[in-house]
């Protein structure tokens, strides 16, 4: 555009986004992200911590 405007209206769900990022602990903030791009939550860490890789390889388990 020749004369861009200054600002734009911003849509509900993207100011959800940012509020829920600044209110959630960080961990939770993945689980979020990962349900809402890759469908589903990460699996939990064998190692008792918040959470795993998001992508699990395949393959037969140890």
């Amino acid at each position: 555009a020749r004369r861009p405007r200054a600002r734009y209206l911003v849509p509900a769900h993207a100011r959800f986004a940012v509020a829920a990022r600044r209110l959630l602990p960080s961990s939770q903030w993945n689980a979020l992200v990962s349900a809402v791009f890759l469908g589903r939550q990460r699996p939990p860490d064998p190692a008792g911590g918040p959470g795993g890789p998001a992508v699990t390889p395949a393959g037969p388990p140890p």
